[in-house]
């Protein structure tokens, strides 16, 4: 269950005015928050995923509140899920999966034009919250063959840094969308 005060803050950034593939912004990120929650991540994932894409990110271009907030947010959602609600929005997170077996994470800051340095421990949770993001929405994108395919590739290269629920979830899931 979501606590009150983290609805009302998504609220006062108008996440329920923000569209988002056919629907609000407000509904898209209660349902990845619920899907973390499910596969039992921790609080602090969970409420990564309930504010994900609230400064924008490079596919959704739609700014819910200004990075000078980002103090403000943090001091409501604490300073682990907040930063990676900041990886995850300012980040090109499509090579994650080939990240995963170095020793040291640089991750490229797309909005500031820097490098990231992220313990694998970070890697991972964004990992878990695309994960939840892309499965919350995938019956609204429009996904083509290549799609599928990078898609596939990322969750093979991942599977083992994952959780067993999102593990088993995705599978499914891609036994559904793949070409028979």
């Amino acid at each position: 269950m979501i606590e009150h005060k983290y609805l009302d803050l998504l609220k006062e950034f108008n996440t329920d005015k923000n569209p988002h593939t056919n629907r609000t912004l407000f509904n898209h990120l209660i349902r990845t928050y619920n899907i973390l929650e499910k596969w039992d991540n921790t609080k602090e994932i969970c409420l990564a995923g309930l504010f994900h894409s609230i400064y924008g990110t490079r596919v959704y271009k739609i700014s819910s509140i200004d990075f000078s907030k980002r103090k403000y947010i943090e001091s409501i959602i604490g300073k682990r899920a907040e930063e990676l609600v900041y990886l995850f929005c300012v980040t090109d997170r499509r090579e994650d999966g080939n990240l995963i077996e170095k020793n040291q994470i640089i991750l490229k800051d797309i909005i500031h034009n820097k490098e990231i340095h992220i313990s694998k421990n970070d890697l991972y949770a964004l990992i878990e919250i695309e994960f939840a993001n892309v499965l919350e929405q995938s019956v609204h994108l429009n996904t083509n063959e290549k799609w599928i395919l990078n898609f596939k590739d990322k969750f093979n290269k991942t599977k083992n840094y994952i959780s067993i629920k999102s593990y088993k979830d995705l599978e499914k899931f891609l036994i559904n969308i793949l070409p028979k």
